[in-house]
């Protein structure tokens, strides 16, 4: 039975391992070709590590790297250098503030529904757990508070497909709570530096003049394809509550980071790059 088990992994080498064969057609025996591409240069890089991210109390650094041609996570004790493999397939993790869990979105299903998943550092042998375990439900994570590490908040559509809900996780029991309602027209609850919502950031739609939301699709059509959507996510509120962080792409081609004021709604470019979009921020839990 071992050579039954040793042949497949001898067959996956030798079909990663490209081809080095010399062209067998009259026309091409003389021609200097390149060498073929390796299959495996597209699908995997087996040496490749990133996303390294400092736990809060910097005790422990995370990072997604390759173990046996699988993607891992990997977590190091900087007190004691031990280092520990958890089994997750998203890149993009964060820590909780009490440096113990790290919390991540990820699509298992291939129908790009997210789900929020929780690894608990402190155990060795721990499992991904599934915060949002909701079939047909698309999951994320809103706010981690740094007053609150036991608790997340995360925002999903299983009451409403159409509609994202707040709720705030309790990550040891994973008992969940509703905390905002969505009023049927927003799409992303703003929320203060301590969890709680101060106001809903409204859809494109519901923004619109009511005439002109009345007027049927076909007429409205052209204008629309005239002027292309913009951009504007809401990240959250500055310490004193006097602008909001956002995603924006209103008036320019790139979205930027920008801090715009909550009622009177002129924005100031935080940061914007000449050639691609802004898409992740990273707010500091001190300034």
């Amino acid at each position: 039975m071992r050579p039954a088990r040793i042949f497949p992994g001898f067959f996956l080498l030798a079909s990663l391992a490209g081809c080095t064969a010399p062209a067998d057609h009259p026309a091409l025996q003389n021609a200097a070709l390149p060498p073929l591409v390796q299959a495996h240069r597209f699908a995997y890089h087996g040496n490749v590590d990133g996303g390294y991210q400092l736990s809060p109390d910097g005790q422990k650094l995370a990072w997604i790297g390759p173990h046996f041609m699988r993607s891992t996570l990997f977590v190091r004790d900087n007190r004691t250098g031990e280092v520990r493999r958890y089994r997750a397939r998203s890149r993009s993790f964060q820590w909780t503030p009490d440096s113990r869990r790290l919390l991540y979105a990820y699509d298992t299903s291939g129908t790009e529904n997210t789900h929020v998943f929780m690894i608990d550092t402190a155990d060795a042998a721990a499992e991904a757990v599934d915060l949002t375990p909701y079939p047909g439900v698309r999951a994320g994570i809103h706010q981690i508070v740094a007053s609150d590490p036991d608790h997340v908040l995360v925002y999903h559509n299983r009451r409403d497909r159409k509609l994202r809900d707040l709720y705030r996780n309790d990550l040891n029991t994973r008992r969940e709570t509703l905390v905002a309602q969505n009023p049927g027209d927003a799409v992303s609850a703003v929320t203060s530096r301590d969890g709680s919502v101060q106001r809903w950031q409204m859809s494109r739609e519901a923004q619109r003049p009511a005439e002109e939301r009345r007027q049927p699709l076909a007429v409205r059509r052209p204008a629309l394809l005239k002027k292309p959507e913009e951009t504007f996510r809401v990240l959250g509120t500055s310490k004193d509550r006097s602008v909001v962080w956002a995603l924006s792409s209103r008036g320019r081609d790139r979205v930027a980071l920008v801090a715009a004021h909550p009622t009177l709604g002129w924005e100031r470019v935080v940061f914007a790059d000449p050639d691609v979009d802004v898409t992740g921020v990273v707010m500091s839990r001190v300034t």
